[in-house]
């Protein structure tokens, strides 16, 4: 993904905004539900534990998802889309997660297991894994992509023995 962006602004004429490209670029990634990528500052803009999607209809913009609330990333996603050309208005439906010490602990012991895990292993150095645990009030629910059944059944079954999880919802979508 860096190296695509790189070679998509190394090959732009200098007349462009740079700044501009890199902001409709990441837009684009939200919209096509890979969020996890770094802003144009290198802040984080989601993570494996914030689930992100948006809709484009006619030049309005939806944003819809959950993040956890580490700071106000739904307000600077939105700031950050509605300055993009051509976006006459942006819905921000992004529902920021309950503070609570027990739920960020319980995020990563779930994120321990899971990439310990031999089928989750690859995934635990990349900053944009296919898959979001969505931790609120110690209800887990698991979305994105897996390769198989088998690795959607091990990832809940995980969550569900790990201590603490009330309840496990897998919305989790095997590729084959």
């Amino acid at each position: 993904l860096a190296a695509r962006l790189t070679a998509i602004l190394r090959d732009m004429p200098p007349t462009i905004d740079r700044a501009r490209a890199m902001e409709n670029f990441y837009v684009q990634e939200i919209a096509s539900g890979r969020p996890n990528l770094k802003d144009p500052k290198g802040k984080k803009v989601a993570e494996v534990f914030d689930y992100l999607d948006g809709r484009i209809n006619d030049g309005v913009v939806t944003l819809i998802g959950k993040v956890t609330p580490d700071r106000d990333k739904a307000g600077e996603l939105f700031e950050r889309v509605a300055k993009i050309p051509g976006v006459q208005d942006v819905q921000n439906q992004i529902e920021t997660m309950t503070p609570s010490s027990g739920d960020r602990n319980l995020r990563r012991v779930i994120a321990r297991a899971i990439f310990r895990s031999s089928h989750f292993q690859r995934f635990s150095t990349q900053a944009n894994p296919p898959f979001h645990i969505i931790v609120e009030r110690s209800v887990v629910t698991l979305i994105g992509y897996v390769q198989g059944e088998i690795e959607r059944r091990e990832m809940e079954q995980i969550v569900r023995h790990t201590q603490g999880v009330l309840r496990v919802v897998n919305q989790l979508q095997p590729l084959s």
